[in-house]
């Protein structure tokens, strides 16, 4: 396997000082950052599971008590952070590598500006243009990924929006200066898939992947509407399920979506005016459904508003089949959008009175 164990600056160019663990008496190498990587060899005993946890909740651990999971014995400086977390009985050492390549992707794609001062400004800029805040590509960035924007922009725009998230960012580089490979935590929880060796009750994580971050801090005035669920990957609003499965519509996060203070559902003067969308003069209004149309339309709301997967919301009528249909429905008749742009007039009204 090979271990990153810490940065140093050649000719003005931070790099990669990578550890010879398999010859520990030859000398390391130094590599690109944008060519990092970790790899092992996870033996016969892996875990991949999905986590949710907090990380608040979450430690710092041993370089050398990782490597020592794959029987490796290193004289390491602890240069290269190890997180510690523990969820269902096991716990999970997690090197800040792996933790990045899951944050900040395409990491690749990232690593020339997350490793710079101020690079978030150097690739991206804010959009407070619509009700829900997003951030601009600057030209040039990230173009092979265009059919990955958006679940690109979101994350960008937490970093961009909140506090603590801005803080994890900078702080990549600040601790590139003195030669670490570390990360200050956002104030946040998370949920993600890790894979990694299972060795007891301990799992020495290899690759992760971040699906959505619920955030706990407030956002800066700018970003004041900015949603408080972050997703990382399209499959995050569907949990298992996949894009075109047949009962299951492919459209996860509408970003034209508000919450009514802390509520989503509709108020009665939001009521009159959606119920002219989706039940208008001359039709049965509704009547002879099974569940109340306005109670089904609060619970679609919330899910493409926050991104929650359809089988884990909680319905207060149906579940999350009659969702789908209604959303499915409105979506493929257009009325969908109406809806969201009479929410989107009411509740921009709410949070900006004048």
């Amino acid at each position: 396997m090979e271990w990153v164990e810490g940065l140093d600056r050649r000719e003005g160019v931070l790099v990669a000082n990578v550890a010879n663990v398999v010859c520990p008496g030859q000398s390391d190498r130094l590599e690109a950052l944008d060519a990092l990587r970790l790899s092992g060899t996870t033996g016969s005993r892996t875990r991949r599971v999905r986590v949710d946890t907090d990380f608040k909740h979450w430690s710092t651990a041993s370089a050398h008590e990782y490597l020592a999971g794959f029987g490796v014995e290193l004289d390491v400086t602890e240069r290269h952070r190890v997180f510690s977390v523990s969820h269902d009985g096991v716990r999970y050492l997690i090197p800040t590598l792996v933790l990045m390549k899951a944050m900040f992707r395409p990491f690749s794609q990232l690593v020339p500006f997350l490793f710079v001062p101020n690079g978030l400004e150097l690739m991206s800029v804010p959009d407070t243009s619509c009700p829900q805040p997003s951030v601009h590509l600057m030209p040039g960035v990230l173009d092979t990924h265009s059919r990955r924007a958006a679940s690109i922009r979101e994350p960008l725009s937490w970093y961009w929006s909140f506090p603590s998230a801005r803080l994890c960012w900078d702080s990549a580089y600040a601790w590139a200066r003195k030669g670490h490979l570390a990360l200050d935590l956002p104030a946040a929880k998370i949920g993600l898939v890790m894979k990694g060796k299972l060795k007891g009750a301990t799992c020495y994580v290899t690759n992760c992947s971040v699906i959505r971050v619920d955030v706990e801090d407030e956002p800066h005035d700018f970003a004041r509407n900015h949603r408080r669920h972050i997703c990382f990957h399209d499959s995050a609003g569907l949990g298992d399920q996949r894009k075109g499965k047949k009962g299951r519509p492919a459209p996860l996060l509408d970003g034209k979506l508000l919450s009514r203070g802390s509520t989503w559902s509709l108020s009665d003067d939001e009521w009159d005016a959606v119920e002219q969308i989706v039940a208008p003069t001359g039709s049965n209004g509704g009547q002879n459904r099974k569940h109340d149309l306005r109670a089904l339309l609060d619970g679609v709301i919330e899910k493409v508003g926050t991104g929650i997967p359809w089988q884990k919301m909680t319905y207060t009528v149906g579940d999350w089949r009659n969702a789908c249909s209604v959303y499915r429905k409105l979506l493929n008749g257009g009325e969908w959008e109406q809806i969201c742009s009479v929410l989107a007039r009411t509740r921009t009204q709410i949070r900006d009175p004048a």
